[in-house]
């Protein structure tokens, strides 16, 4: 058994299919199913079921554990060996929510390449709830995402920024709720949650409640204790924002991606709603103890942090 036979195991358990783990490794079927024989072979045990999809066996779920602590050591050790050569080399891959990544990535990545110009760049966009399982396997070394408490060992917490979340709506949605005939303001500032229930007849736009957004907006349902419709629920926020702007409800959201969905003028046209004292999400760079003391982790961070 070697590195690279343990480096399939894992692309094929996360394909479930011989044919796309092959394709994605960019190796024959017939190398691939080489590979996982002689570590089951070496085992003595089967680690496929072989049926559509490919299902892990008892052994298999077992072997998983092993080899993604494997896999990771041999990422950590490769990266420490280009390190100690002080080679500018290596792979780095940082997951982050699409909308997120596509907010604050890009100025990042540009001012990171003229320091790292060798380090390649991988972008795993996930759910925000995923980050802590996904840095915990070894699937990606920096997950940018919302925390609302503190990591305990083996993960490692860095801060990176504070955004604000506010309620979303259409005009019309307001005007024809609260039976207005014109607006005073399009800025409303909710001077205790329990104001929420001003909105008890207004539908809403909300993520799953695993989601920070998600367990925000019920805390305020249940604070202000009212029953509002519900009317789409899903992870994705460009999707709950376009429905927003649709006029389908109100959508909790942060501030920065609402404007990376919206041009200028369709966000200063909405009505917002603030909340006093402040609701906000705090967005952590997440990784594995020794992955934090990379040098190439620690100077992404710092240049994020400067952009």
């Amino acid at each position: 058994m070697n590195f690279t036979s343990v480096e399939y195991f894992l692309m094929l358990e996360h394909e479930r299919s011989f044919s796309r783990a092959a394709e994605r490794l960019n190796i024959s079927q017939q190398t691939l199913s080489g590979h996982i024989a002689g570590v089951e072979k070496e085992l003595g045990c089967r680690l496929f079921l072989r049926h559509i999809p490919l299902e892990l066996t008892y052994a298999g779920e077992v072997f998983l554990q092993y080899a993604r602590r494997i896999h990771r050591d041999d990422v950590d050790l490769r990266q420490t060996m280009l390190e100690i050569r002080q080679e500018r080399k290596g792979r780095l891959t940082i997951g982050i929510a699409s909308t997120r990544g596509r907010t604050v990535l890009p100025d990042i990545i540009a001012a990171y390449q003229k320091k790292w110009p060798h380090i390649s760049i991988v972008i795993r966009e996930m759910d925000n709830e995923a980050a802590p399982e996904l840095v915990l396997s070894g699937e990606v070394d920096l997950a940018v995402a919302a925390f609302s408490g503190s990591a305990g060992a083996p993960l490692v917490l860095t801060d990176f920024y504070t955004e604000e979340l506010i309620l979303l709506m259409q005009p019309e949605l307001y005007v024809a709720r609260f039976l207005l005939r014109r607006l005073d303001s399009r800025h409303i500032l909710l001077k205790d949650k329990r104001d929420f229930s001003l909105f008890a007849d207004c539908p809403l736009l909300v993520s799953p409640e695993g989601d920070i957004t998600g367990r925000f907006i019920r805390k305020l349902i249940r604070v202000s204790g009212i029953s509002p419709e519900i009317k789409v629920e899903s992870s994705n926020i460009e999707t709950l924002l376009e429905l927003c702007a649709r006029g389908v409800g109100a959508c909790l959201t942060p501030v920065n991606l609402a404007k990376a969905v919206f041009t200028k003028a369709q966000f200063e046209q909405m009505i917002q709603v603030h909340f006093a004292g402040g609701a906000a999400c705090r967005i952590c760079f997440a990784s594995l103890r020794e992955r934090s003391k990379w040098k190439m982790s620690q100077d992404f961070i710092e240049t994020a942090r400067m952009v």
